[in-house]
């Protein structure tokens, strides 16, 4: 898992989002993320990527909030690339 988390956070962009006319900051979006998890190989299909994100969740590399609300964690985990 370990492995996989780091890749993760090396290639699930992190970007300030609008969504309904709200910027939300440093954070990903869950269908890039699933996208990523099955294109890399780390899951089979994208339910199994799901399950994969939790798990990564239960790591603590992010935090889920209310639709795509601040990822503290994965920004810490994570710093921008300049």
């Amino acid at each position: 898992m370990d492995d996989i988390a780091e890749a993760f956070k090396e290639n699930v962009e992190i970007q300030d989002r609008t969504y309904h006319l709200k910027t939300y900051k440093d954070c990903f979006v869950g269908k890039e993320a699933v996208d990523y998890l099955v294109n890399s190989g780390a899951a089979s299909n994208r339910l199994d990527a799901v399950e994969v994100g939790r798990a990564l969740q239960s790591t603590h590399l992010f935090e889920h909030g209310k639709c795509l609300e601040h990822v503290k964690r994965y920004r810490e985990n994570n710093p921008r690339r300049e």
